[in-house]
């Protein structure tokens, strides 16, 4: 079964299911695929034969002239040819197999062209944890049977890094350029501009590198715990539209409309109308299921978000050391209003994971700090004397909301105070959190200090942290170093734990050892999708799937979370019905 969602936070979102399987599959070519060592004559390698038979047999005549022109047809690099990049793909093999190279590794690229048809190449690479880009001169250092190899060697970074690289090369006054054909890997093609979108990458990564062994083999099971099963009626939304049960306002009624009116809770055979939605799923549902997840042969459950939040997806949260009322227990209801019972809630959670660790089923929190609920502790956009017959939720607390003075003022980043501020894609009730600003202290107080939510979580036997859209974090840095602190936290309170990040596209940047151990594979769903539908062919798929693995180290593409489906994404049969 899949969960199958709309983008969340969006009008008349629908939330369709209550789980998914995903799998972590090890995509390993056979030894020989695309695979070419080349040739040994006098003690110089030559380009393989099996690239020389796509060229007439008399190309070993044939001379270039520097005239302006160059001959596109015959000029080649291959990433994973060990003659034209080495070392790399071609120098691994079997399950390790990768084009990432330990840092301290320089890494020598060869590329050619037509004998004395090109003045100039360069090699053109872009530097990610520095964000610079570099060019280096290629020479020359042989020409056999009418081709010109030129090399150059890219030196090794000192810290882990991501580089990005294709080639320029200038005949005259005329300038050519040689990318990635397919964003496959392997050989590429000439252009007529600067094609960086296909450029392929180095991933220089710590040689300390390692995932956890128990993560790399298992089989990952999602719940949307409101979608699961309801196994306490007791803690259940009244949901009239009118009992106050869910906290709702009516502001901004304007193309978003949030937050939007939580009206009922649904009954487990209609359908969701939008998506605000509550079914009645919670811990105790899933406790009571345990022997049902005991047969399906799972290693690990990754919860969507189970921390209080105004929403049903719960990536909008108001206090991240706490559960979600309606997931725990509620202490009372004051005219409809709930009283959270904290306590009794994280006992429900606690005993949740004890079991299903004495099951052998790891758990994985789902971990949104790239934004809040504007309703949070630290924002408090509802809890002012402009909302009449809102509760406080957090009396004793000043919101960024509230007064430029409260301690997370700074958390935020206000343009006009208190109604425009930064909010993540322009949802107003989820306002961005900011890290780069010196008065921050969101670091501190959500990752690396003593309020740390990771550290909170792992105290009660949390196996690891899914990290919603890590790469949008405003730590002035392109978020790596805030994922670096979350690493370094995660890993000093148990090196077991596991780190993996919802990142889209390719996930050079993250997979260096510094930051993530894997993340979720959304290439693999997308690129399967378009060869089933006959979008992509046998080849370029092919080619996708061991781009993936040449990109990444071997202990992260061992621990990519491969997936066809979560509750960001329509369901497969939807896809492809």
């Amino acid at each position: 079964m899949w969960l199958n969602t709309s983008n969340r936070n969006i009008k008349n979102q629908k939330i369709l299911s209550v789980t998914a399987f995903f799998i972590f599959l090890i995509i390993l070519p056979s030894t020989n695929a695309s695979m070419v060592t080349g040739n040994l004559k006098n003690n110089r390698w030559t380009p393989p034969e099996t690239k020389q038979l796509t060229f007439p047999p008399q190309m070993s005549d044939r001379v270039g002239a520097l005239d302006n022109e160059i001959d596109w047809a015959v000029v080649l690099h291959d990433s994973r040819d060990s003659f034209y990049r080495n070392p790399g793909w071609g120098t691994t093999e079997g399950i390790n197999r990768t084009g990432a190279v330990p840092v301290g590794t320089d890494v020598s690229i060869r590329i050619r062209t037509l004998a004395s048809d090109v003045e100039e190449v360069r090699i053109r690479y872009w530097d990610g944890m520095a964000e610079t880009e570099n060019f280096i001169s290629m020479t020359v250092t042989s020409t056999e049977d009418g081709y010109d190899y030129w090399e150059c060697v890219i030196p090794s970074p000192a810290i882990p890094d991501d580089f990005y690289y294709g080639f320029h090369l200038r005949d005259g006054t005329n300038t050519d350029y040689y990318y990635d054909d397919n964003n496959d890997g392997g050989a590429g093609s000439m252009y007529g501009y600067q094609n960086t979108a296909q450029d392929w990458g180095i991933v220089f990564y710590d040689p300390n590198f390692h995932t956890p062994d128990w993560h790399k083999s298992t089989v990952g099971y999602q719940i949307f715990t409101d979608r699961f099963f309801n196994g306490d009626p007791t803690n259940d939304p009244i949901g009239d539209g009118n009992s106050g049960d869910i906290t709702w306002f009516e502001w901004d009624d304007g193309e978003h409309e949030f937050p939007r009116v939580y009206a009922e809770k649904k009954n487990w055979g209609e359908n969701p109308t939008g998506g605000n939605d509550f079914f009645g799923g919670d811990l105790s549902g899933v406790i009571q299921k345990e022997d049902y997840l005991n047969n399906l042969g799972i290693g690990m459950i990754w919860f969507n978000p189970i921390s209080e939040s105004p929403d049903n997806h719960g990536y909008s949260v108001n206090n991240y050391t706490s559960i979600q009322p309606y997931y725990g227990k509620i202490a009372a209801r004051d005219n409809g209003i709930v009283i959270s019972n904290q306590n009794g809630s994280l006992q429900v959670f606690d005993q949740l994971q004890e079991n299903l660790e004495s099951a052998g089923i790891k758990v994985i929190y789902d971990t949104v700090i790239n934004h809040a609920s504007a309703q949070s502790f630290m924002f408090q956009r509802f809890d002012t004397s402009d909302h009449p017959g809102v509760v406080d939720l957090y009396p004793d607390i000043v919101g960024a909301y509230e007064n430029p003075g409260s301690p997370y003022y700074h958390d935020f980043k206000f343009y006009t105070f208190p109604n425009d501020y930064d909010a993540w894609w322009g949802f107003d009730n989820i306002p961005t959190i900011i890290y780069d600003d010196p008065n921050s202290n969101a670091e501190e107080l959500l990752v690396t200090g003593d309020s740390s939510l990771f550290t909170f979580w792992e105290s009660h036997g949390v196996d690891g942290f899914r990290l919603d859209v890590p790469n949008m974090y405003q730590d002035g840095h392109s978020s790596r170093d805030l994922n670096q602190q979350i690493r370094n936290i995660v890993k000093a309170n148990n090196p077991d734990a596991v780190v993996i990040g919802e990142i889209w596209g390719r996930a050079n940047a993250w997979l260096t050892g510094t930051m993530q151990d894997g993340v979720q594979n959304m290439l693999f769903r997308e690129d399967t999708i378009n060869w089933v539908k006959g979008i992509l062919s046998d080849e370029i798929y092919a080619g996708r799937l061991l781009y993936t693995q040449e990109n990444y180290p071997s202990e992260a593409f061992r621990s990519l979370w491969t997936i066809l489906g979560n509750h960001d994404t329509a369901r497969i049969l939807t896809e492809l019905g």
